[in-house]
């Protein structure tokens, strides 16, 4: 009787704000016997990056640079 194991794609998702274990668990998965890659992809909206632009943005709109936009409309346009 033969078997033949047919490759599957499986993701896990894991929220680590520390490098150090995000490296541990690339070792680790590195090792096991079936897994042929391991990807880190960042959370911007978890980062220390998010945080820092989200004060950033803040702080332009307290200084006067914000825009004010009164409907839909005018949104739009901003972006178009």
């Amino acid at each position: 009787m033969n078997t033949q194991l047919i490759p599957t794609a499986t993701q896990i998702v894991i929220n680590v704000q520390d490098n150090s274990i995000v490296k541990d668990l690339r070792r680790l998965l590195s090792r096991m016997q079936g897994i042929s890659s391991v990807c880190v992809k960042k959370n911007y909206y978890e980062s220390r990056e998010f945080y820092q632009d989200l004060d950033a943005a803040e702080q332009d709109i307290a200084d006067g640079k914000g825009v004010r936009v009164n409907s839909a409309q005018e949104l739009d346009a901003l972006f178009s």
